[in-house]
């Protein structure tokens, strides 16, 4: 009797806070690391055809765009860093791509888009092996900069 009286006071405690506590926001408090700020301001990227209304973050004239893909074998997901229209980042938070779904995790594709124009189309050199991955990305990563340039204030 007692066993169950601690847990329903337990799960009655844990009911409580999820109900009055904010549920942490997982792509701003990446978004602050990436750019290593304190706080960053969202900035809304919506429009009509704009399925799912990824998120974007600023800190002065620095930005995080996240994007989504479907891959050849699943989702891709990632996030671009643009500091003054220039691409300082690419990061891969999940790819299964490849047979050993490392494809696109290697570090080289991510590597060149460091440096690159934050305006599309983006040119690629594409990973040995894993071309369509490869383009795949390239496309979501043009995808998202073109949204960006076309409803950034």
């Amino acid at each position: 009797m007692q066993a169950h009286l601690i847990t329903a006071v337990m799960l009655a405690i844990a009911l409580g806070l999820a109900v009055a506590l904010p549920p942490l926001d997982v792509d701003r408090a990446l978004a602050e690391k990436l750019l290593d700020v304190d706080q960053v301001e969202p900035v809304a990227l919506t429009r009509p055809d704009d399925a799912g209304g990824l998120p974007a973050f600023r800190s002065g004239d620095r930005v995080v765009l996240f994007f989504d893909q479907v891959g050849v074998q699943g989702p891709i997901r990632g996030a671009i860093v643009i500091d003054a229209d220039r691409i300082t980042r690419l990061v891969l938070l999940r790819s299964s791509e490849g047979l050993d779904h490392t494809a696109l995790s290697g570090g080289s594709i991510q590597e060149s888009f460091r440096g690159q124009t934050a305006k599309p189309p983006l040119i690629v050199e594409a990973v040995s092996g894993a071309t369509i991955s490869s383009q795949k990305l390239t496309d979501a990563v043009s995808a998202r900069l073109k949204l960006w340039q076309a409803l950034a204030p």
